[in-house]
């Protein structure tokens, strides 16, 4: 079984009196069962090396709170220096490189949707996800319904959406292959009680920042570009997808 952890950042709202509505990135995760545990005590271990005071359960990998310095972070006893958030960023990005996980990216350009709405936004970056999943998965020849969606529980879009845009897109995929390896319902979780979709978030973040022009975050980008999906040497369309498509 193959697990897709899913996260986003930014916004999938767009405003029709804005000029730059800037970029919603909606991130993905691939971890095969086997490899769930040991990437789980990898990011417990980080969490007990970073924070040695508190319960690694008593803090989430929130990369905007983290960047920020807000909610568990603005603790004055944590004197949280830009020294230590660069030091928590390029942990966790150790523990990606480290690990035996696949990345997809969907970057969506909301000003260039010949769609400019919220539906538009979610629909597309969703089923381009779903897409890509199913690729993934027919490509290493993983057996029918053996990938199942784990998402965010506080994603932007409402859960009956997603689930929606998902179920039509494992449909028509069935329809066209005869088949499909992705299961048709996705699992949403508490993100608070999910180290891996909290690992997602941060990486999610990097690469919002890094479509943003941030400097700051380009070396982390470039650590995980190297863990992204590629076919046949192919990155774009495959673990980087932009829509509107830009390549």
């Amino acid at each position: 079984m193959y697990y897709l952890c899913v996260d986003g950042s930014g916004q999938t709202k767009i405003k029709q009196n804005t000029q730059d509505n800037g970029l919603y990135v909606l991130s993905g995760v691939l971890i095969h069962e086997k490899d769930w545990e040991s990437i789980e005590k990898m990011i417990v271990d980080v969490k007990e090396n970073l924070f040695p005071g508190f319960h690694p359960n008593e803090w989430e990998m929130h990369a905007s709170d983290i960047w920020h310095c807000r909610n568990f972070f603005d603790k004055k006893e944590l004197a949280l220096m830009p020294t230590k958030r660069y030091e928590i960023f390029s942990k966790i990005v150790d523990i990606v490189c480290k690990s035996k996980i696949t990345i997809i990216n969907v970057i969506v350009f909301k000003d260039l949707l010949k769609q400019k709405s919220y539906p538009a936004v979610m629909k597309f970056s969703w089923r381009r996800l779903a897409v890509r999943f199913e690729d993934f998965l027919a490509q290493n020849n993983i057996p029918t319904n053996h990938g199942l969606f784990l998402v965010d529980a506080s994603q932007k879009a409402p859960e009956t959406e997603i689930k929606n845009v998902i179920l039509n897109e494992v449909c028509r995929q069935k329809s066209k292959l005869g088949n499909s390896h992705v299961i048709e319902i996705p699992i949403f979780v508490d993100s608070s009680r999910w180290n891996m979709i909290q690992l997602v978030d941060v990486i999610a973040y990097i690469v919002h920042k890094h479509y943003k022009n941030d400097s700051q975050f380009e070396r982390w980008f470039n650590l995980l570009n190297s863990k992204m999906y590629r076919s046949d040497g192919a990155l774009y369309g495959f673990g980087i997808n932009e829509i509107p498509d830009s390549r």
